[in-house]
């Protein structure tokens, strides 16, 4: 198949130019090779020195799956079963109102355990990272409200035995919210399952086979080996400011603190597309490929939650993916599952939607226009809502400080989102979801609304992957 290089190159250009990104690092490969890489602007606060498809960048919340993967290959060798109570490997573990046995490793790794969002990564962020003049006094914020420090499992393991404030979702496996914190507990499972550290089992058993040399968990090896990139951030005056302070969270290794490549990121994507194939040689058992994003999970256009990764349709292909966000890095990375085709985009910049550069690479494979949409959900014509009262009230998340939606209707009787810039109308798409409507001034742009009403009641709604709570 013959592409276009110079046009996706334009194309992902034009993007990064349009939000002010730094630096980019993007990997396209099939299973004759790289097929393309590319490094764009710089690494550094004096703009000297260039991205390059070597340059290491956090890739967030794209470790999950690796994470998974550890413990899909630790359950082939007979060590652990994702099907496991996680009190089997964690005794103290308890979710208030829960039986304690039926909370198993897989809800960790799809975050269905009933969990909602908790604070408690942002307080481990605010007391384990290094501040810096300009968010000094956001952190300090944060300490003031966090009830633990958050440096060991166990303080995450105390927390939401003993937090006052919790209310679960649901039981284990009914709905999917998505929870840092049950990766920090899978992280430590894998440690007591494989008899070493996670870092040190996904170094012999996932990075030295694929040759992920410029990959690891720990800072200091990789900085060790150079051409590793600075991070940056919007402040809350829009003004862009550099940071080398990384950010940390000790008990959140497997949920986001792998440190890699493009290049090397892709080597992983494309063993998994590739059902364990390596270079010609099997470096993972096929049986955990179909473990962590089998046909077991379903196969839709809104997309599943698997083992670490999202899988979707889209013209008839599945494509599995993740994206990851951390200070000075929004990341994605995915592949086509059975057509040997892997996209990572790894930026420097905080807070971007990666989402149309990797689609765009996406697209190109299937024959499309760069800028096809790929979102799922669609406005459906409707003079009027029925019942739209039941959708309205305060939706809240304590994730990060105290997030809040007010969803409301205007005086035609369509429902609203209200925030601190105003408010704007969610376009209705359908059943119980909505989309934002695109103006940004509320919510972000495209993101979907998927309220969870029964018998005339609503208490919760999907907010992306995270599921607020009426207040």
């Amino acid at each position: 198949m013959r592409y276009d290089w110079d046009k996706l190159e334009s194309f992902l250009t034009e993007i990064l130019q349009k939000h002010a990104v730094p630096g980019a690092a993007i990997c396209v490969s099939d299973d004759t090779g790289v097929l393309y890489s590319r490094g764009f602007g710089h690494r550094d606060a004096d703009g000297r020195k260039p991205v390059t498809p070597e340059t290491v960048f956090v890739v967030a919340s794209m470790s999950k799956s690796i994470t998974c993967m550890a413990a899909a290959l630790l359950e082939h060798e007979g060590k652990l079963s994702f099907d496991d109570p996680v009190t089997k490997y964690l005794p103290s573990f308890r979710i208030p109102g829960t039986p304690q046995e039926t909370v198993q490793v897989h809800h960790l790794a799809n975050h269905t355990t009933g969990i909602p969002p908790l604070p408690t990564l942002s307080w481990s962020l605010a007391w384990n990272t290094a501040s810096e003049p300009w968010n000094k006094q956001i952190l300090e914020q944060y300490r003031a409200e966090s009830k633990t420090r958050v440096e060991h499992v166990n303080d995450i393991i105390d927390f939401i035995a003993q937090d006052g404030e919790l209310r679960v979702l649901g039981p284990p496996g009914k709905y999917m919210s998505y929870l840092n914190d049950g990766y920090a507990l899978l992280s430590s499972i894998i440690d007591k399952a494989a008899g070493e550290t996670l870092e040190s089992y996904v170094d012999r058993r996932i990075f030295q086979p694929l040759g992920m040399d410029r990959s690891s968990f720990a800072l200091n090896t990789v900085m060790a080996k150079g051409n590793i990139t600075s991070l940056f951030i919007k402040d809350g005056d829009g003004v862009l400011r550099c940071s080398d302070n990384w950010d940390n969270a000790p008990p959140y290794r497997g949920c986001g603190w792998i440190k890699s490549t493009a290049l090397d990121m892709n080597k992983y994507y494309m063993a998994l597309a590739g059902r364990g194939i390596h270079e010609g040689s099997r470096v993972f058992p096929e049986s955990c490929i179909e473990r962590v994003i089998g046909r077991s999970f379903a196969e839709t256009k809104k997309g599943t939650y698997c083992y670490g990764l999202s899988k979707r349709l889209f013209e008839d292909v599945a494509i599995c993916e993740h994206s990851g966000g951390l200070t000075g890095v929004s990341s994605r990375g995915g592949f086509i599952r059975d057509g040997a085709y892997a996209v990572t985009l790894l930026t420097n910049l905080s807070g971007i939607d990666c989402s149309p550069l990797t689609n765009a690479a996406f697209n190109m494979r299937l024959g499309l226009p760069l800028e096809q949409s790929h979102m799922w959900a669609e406005e459906v014509w409707a003079d009027k809502l029925e019942e739209p009262l039941i959708y309205t009230g305060v939706y809240s998340s304590r994730e990060s400080r105290q997030e809040q939606i007010i969803i409301s209707t205007n005086d035609s009787g369509k429902l609203i989102c209200q925030g601190e810039k105003g408010s704007e109308p969610i376009v209705f798409c359908g059943g119980n979801v909505f989309i934002s409507s695109g103006s940004g001034e509320v919510l972000p742009p495209g993101l979907v609304l998927q309220f969870h009403a029964y018998n005339g009641q609503c208490e919760m709604v999907s907010v992306g992957s995270r599921i607020y709570q009426k207040s």
